[in-house]
């Protein structure tokens, strides 16, 4: 079974699921941009993603998906499951919208806890407890 990650996000789809978040420069966020994006995608923590302009939801896809090793990574659980992140940023910022129609109360502070808990361990996203808020939205 593949799964995405959107954040490494959990939409099984069939045999692939695709799930992404990142960010970049926009205000807000404790500017801590690293080699791995930093903490914080510079979005506020309270924005819901349903309420995301077009270029904050690009801003977050490429934070995350930074976080995770950059677009395009499959990896190979343990139990032989196959997550994998967004392919580009066209692809995470369309899931966002979707996942924000279906989850309105789920914030960019939910995304980026979950994202700060597995990095780039894209197999953790299913049970990561800071990924608790983004695995009960419906898919």
């Amino acid at each position: 079974m593949a799964r995405a990650s959107f954040i490494a996000v959990l939409f099984v789809v069939g045999a692939s699921t695709s799930v992404s978040c990142g960010g970049g420069t926009l205000g807000g966020g404790d500017g801590g941009h690293g080699s791995d994006g930093g903490t914080s995608s510079g979005l506020p923590r309270g924005a819901t993603l349903g309420n995301l302009t077009a270029a904050q939801a690009g801003q977050i896809c490429d934070w995350g998906d930074n976080k995770e090793g950059g677009y395009g990574q499959t990896v190979t659980c343990p139990d032989g499951s196959t997550v994998s992140n967004d392919v580009d940023r066209a692809t995470c910022a369309s899931m966002l919208t979707a996942v924000g129609s279906s989850c309105p109360a789920l914030t960019v502070g939910d995304i980026e806890d979950c994202l700060n808990a597995i990095g780039t361990d894209l197999c953790a996203l299913e049970t990561n407890p800071e990924c608790d808020r983004f695995r009960s939205c419906p898919q």
